[in-house]
């Protein structure tokens, strides 16, 4: 994952991150980032208000439009006016449109989780919306980014890295498999591959893994994994 600062934003909630130098580290955003940010949106004619959480910028932004294009177009110009103030690329999570009191605890969390998401992908300058968070959507009241994040990991850790190392695509096949609701020839077709090549592929993911695809409780976590995985892709282990 590549490490970073940040800046979150609500009615339209955005959070914003800067990449450091070492991987698992970010840097701290502080009261010149904020003033650069706020000025910048109020050069735009937007109005907002911002603050210091932890090493985030939180902002509110009283969005002059709606649609998903408005948000990510005033989202990338105050992206690339913060980076140039901090000197490096950044990354930013967009959470809903606020238009009662009770929507900003939730357009919050979904920011951070967005946020999250962002700084996983290895791209720079990355915008992540509430409409692509997926299923992560329906998790960021009962989970934080940082958990799924490590939950993708510790479920299907050694196939990508067995995928990063040697180029197995054992995740993919895992996903065509699922997707063709488990149907070994199905799969096999969707992948182009005899049956027995995937059956092998299967049985060389279950000794990876440790686990048997046959078992429910299993199915499912590799499941919501995968499914998690489809959304955040981690930098260095897709």
């Amino acid at each position: 994952m590549t490490p970073s600062a940040d800046a979150r934003t609500l009615p339209g909630a955005a959070q914003l991150s800067s990449p450091a130098a070492k991987r698992g580290q970010h840097t701290d955003l502080g009261e010149r980032d904020l003033s650069s940010l706020v000025g910048n949106a109020r050069n735009l004619g937007v109005r907002i208000t911002g603050w210091i959480s932890d090493s985030d910028l939180l902002v509110v932004i009283d969005m002059p439009g709606n649609s998903e294009r408005d948000i990510r177009q005033l989202t990338g110009r105050l992206l690339k006016a913060v980076a140039l103030s901090v000197g490096t690329r950044l990354a930013a999570g967009v959470g809903r449109l606020c238009t009662a009191i009770g929507d900003y605890g939730r357009a919050g969390a979904e920011a951070e989780m967005a946020l999250a998401i962002a700084r996983a992908r290895p791209a720079p300058n990355e915008i992540v919306t509430r409409n692509e968070l997926g299923i992560c959507a329906l998790l960021v009241a009962s989970t934080d980014a940082g958990e799924l994040i490590s939950m993708v990991i510790g479920v299907l850790g050694p196939l990508l890295a067995a995928d990063a190392r040697s180029g197995s695509d054992y995740v993919h096949t895992l996903k065509v498999f699922h997707a063709c609701h488990r149907h070994v020839a199905t799969a096999a077709e969707q992948l182009h591959v005899h049956e027995n090549t995937l059956r092998h592929r299967l049985h060389r993911i279950e000794e990876l893994l440790g686990i048997d695809l046959g078992d429910a409780d299993t199915r499912f976590m590799l499941e919501l994994a995968l499914r998690v995985h489809e959304t955040v892709q981690p930098a260095g282990a897709a």
